[in-house]
């Protein structure tokens, strides 16, 4: 059995001159731990190159961004099992959910054809870890695999697969249509989150997918893995920094985020349906 792994991976704003490249180095080493496993075929990273995305990378004469070029120069040893994708239709949130659908159409493009796994290089993963999540989803005949992070059982969106690192059957993404740009906050809609204000209603694209999966198949079998040694969450930006405040605002505004996505797909408005579908998911869970 294998994977092919995507991840989006960009510097806001930066150019050829100022982008860091002790920031990209965090990631390689990340990169390079996954590409030791025998079950990763490919890893497939998406950079943002949108026009007039405050997020996107400045593009040199030759239509490349920073981030492609630093791959490109950094896994050349690595042949075509290492690939640089740009990405311009981006959208306002940072956690793309378009990118990880149009890395995953690269990948199919490619010959994948069992398993896809979109991961953040931030989640510390081994390739221990991705033969135990593969094994445990064929053992079950599970649709997709996520991985226990530490503090897992504190808040409702950690104890459901994110695309923070998950591994979907390819034929269950195909037939769920990937990921949806409704997750992506251009349609300008908002959510009013204590401590944050107003904020944009954006991300979670992995539990939209998993809501428009159950309405399709009636069931979604789904687990998680490493519940005994959850995996370390290297988010620790530098304070009062641009990142790091998009991810206390990612945090915070997720579970309402949740509530909101249940009722746009499921049409439960009502905490009684709400927590209904709640169930139904929760009921098809695994745990190794």
């Amino acid at each position: 059995m294998t994977v092919t792994v995507i991840s989006r991976l960009f510097q806001a704003g930066a150019n050829t001159t100022s982008y860091d490249l002790n920031t990209f180095g965090r990631a390689v080493s990340a990169f390079r731990k996954i590409l030791v496993s025998d079950e990763v075929e490919r890893l497939i990273i998406v950079t943002n190159t949108e026009a007039g995305n405050r997020l996107a990378e400045v593009v040199d004469a030759e239509g490349m961004a920073p981030t492609t070029l630093a791959v490109q120069s950094e896994f050349a040893d690595q042949g075509d099992r290492v690939v640089a994708i740009q990405y311009d239709h981006w959208g306002k949130n940072p956690g793309s959910a378009m990118a990880v659908t149009y890395g995953c159409e690269e990948a199919i493009r490619r010959g994948a054809k069992n398993h896809l796994m979109p991961w953040s290089s931030e989640l510390a993963i081994t390739p221990a870890q991705i033969a135990r999540a593969l094994a445990f989803m064929e053992s079950r005949h599970l649709d997709v695999v996520g991985f226990h992070r530490e503090g897992w059982f504190q808040k409702l969106q950690y104890k459901v697969f994110q695309n923070t690192g998950a591994i979907y059957r390819l034929e269950t993404l195909v037939k769920n249509e990937f990921f949806s740009a409704d997750c992506d906050g251009n349609t300008g809609r908002t959510l009013d989150v204590p401590g944050f204000g107003t904020v944009p209603l954006a991300g979670m694209d992995d539990f939209h997918f998993l809501l428009r999966a159950l309405q399709n198949q009636g069931q979604v079998r789904w687990g998680m893995v490493c519940r005994n040694a959850p995996l370390p969450w290297n988010v620790n930006f530098e304070p009062g920094s641009q990142r790091a405040l998009h991810h206390l605002q990612k945090v915070a505004r997720q579970e309402a985020v949740m509530y909101q996505y249940i009722a746009d797909v499921c049409g439960a408005k009502d905490t009684t349906s709400q927590f209904q579908i709640l169930n139904r998911i929760f009921a098809a869970m695994q745990m190794d």
